[in-house]
């Protein structure tokens, strides 16, 4: 009995210094992965906030606005009266071209001064005005659309004629036109005078409408001079945006298979289709991805379009997290990331008759399970 408690105890004494050296070695390796962890280097191309499209918030400051047509900044010329108050109606239309494929037109940009130097607060409304030509540099007296746009209206710190110059974002129901010829008016309302700061002429000079001058005067017979007027107009816009569902993996071993979901939507303007891809040449390093699909096309605005995910496991023991980036195909600065995470414990597998062992000696087990964290 005595020999067999010294067996027994010699015996537990060895597992413990095997279980000491196995366990460094262990810990060793495991520092080491995580160093090259830290040193991961993740690509982004510029500041951005994702949508969370669960809760419906969203900011892409980087993201690039879908521009039909852009008139050009103001060139301190001149402005045209162009207004809406109480005593005046007064119109300046420009031309624009719109190509075979036609145009969806959504938003537009302008810059106004005011008579008496008033800022952005004097702006109360925005009109916008559509109309088709009839000939070359022919403007039809008709509208063909009018809208009541939403508007932003802003100071640029430039001044044109000792008074401040004012910007104006502004966006409305859309409005399609086919190819050809067209002319667009962007009419403040306020209570005073108003000025359509001009640019050079490229095509067809302006036309104007007030009290006094019919439709449509031609620019030169009011103005003296040859003048396009400063503005911009835009398409609908796709924007991705992504929501991960399931990619938190929790545990699992090396060589597990794990799936997720991500959901794919367009958080674009009225009227966009969204195109998108999957970055799989920068997917996470600790597995072997699928993700089906990958790609997608004309998504519209407000759907949403759903990737199975799924990942075998090739990492040893650690903590991993990362990001799986997906981006607009047609706007490579706007792109959403899906966060996705891992906890992959030790492989008992590689100690199996270590383990073993184990197993005969449950106390040393349980001693072994406190000084290590097995």
């Amino acid at each position: 009995m005595e020999r067999n408690k010294k067996y027994f105890i010699k015996g537990a004494g060895v597992l413990l210094i095997t279980a000491i050296l196995v366990f460094t070695s262990i810990a060793v390796t495991a520092n080491t992965m995580d160093e090259k962890e830290d040193t991961a280097i993740s690509i982004v191309d510029c500041d951005s906030t994702e949508m969370n499209v669960k809760s419906n918030q969203e900011t892409k400051p980087c993201s690039m606005k879908g521009v039909l047509w852009d008139n050009g900044l103001p060139d301190g010329r001149n402005g045209c009266s162009c207004v809406l108050s109480s005593t005046l109606d007064r119109e300046v239309i420009d031309d624009f071209t719109v190509p075979e494929e036609g145009w969806s037109i959504c938003d537009g940009h302008f810059r106004v001064v005011t008579y008496s130097g008033l800022g952005p607060e004097a702006i109360n409304g925005v009109n916008v005005f559509f109309y088709k030509s009839t000939g070359p540099c022919e403007p039809d007296i008709e509208r063909y659309a009018e809208r009541e746009a939403e508007f932003n209206a802003y100071l640029t710190g430039d001044t044109y004629f000792d008074r401040p110059e004012i910007a104006i974002d502004c966006q409305f129901d859309c409005v399609d036109l086919t190819a050809g010829e067209w002319w667009v008016c962007f009419q403040p309302v306020l209570s005073e005078n108003c000025f359509w700061l001009t640019t050079e002429e490229s095509k067809c000079s302006i036309y104007y409408f007030s009290e006094t001058y019919p439709k449509w005067t031609w620019g030169f017979d009011v103005f003296g001079y040859y003048y396009d007027v400063s503005f911009r107009l835009t398409g609908p816009t796709a924007k991705v945006v992504c929501d991960p569902v399931g990619m938190n993996f929790g545990k699992a071993k090396p060589g597990a298979t794990v799936n997720g979901k991500i959901y794919v939507c367009n958080g674009g303007t009225p009227g966009s289709f969204l195109n998108w891809h999957v970055d799989t040449a920068s997917a996470p390093s600790w597995g072997t991805w699928t993700f089906t699909p990958s790609s997608g096309i004309n998504l519209a605005k407000g759907d949403c379009e759903i990737i199975n995910v799924t990942c075998v496991l090739t990492k040893t023991k650690g903590n991993y997290s990362d990001d799986i980036t997906i981006f607009n195909s047609d706007d490579p600065t706007d792109f959403c990331k899906a966060a996705t995470s891992v906890e992959v414990p030790r492989d008992r597998s590689k100690n199996a008759f270590f383990w073993n062992l184990l197993q005969q000696f449950p106390a040393l087990y349980q001693i072994v399970k406190i000084l290590f964290g097995a």
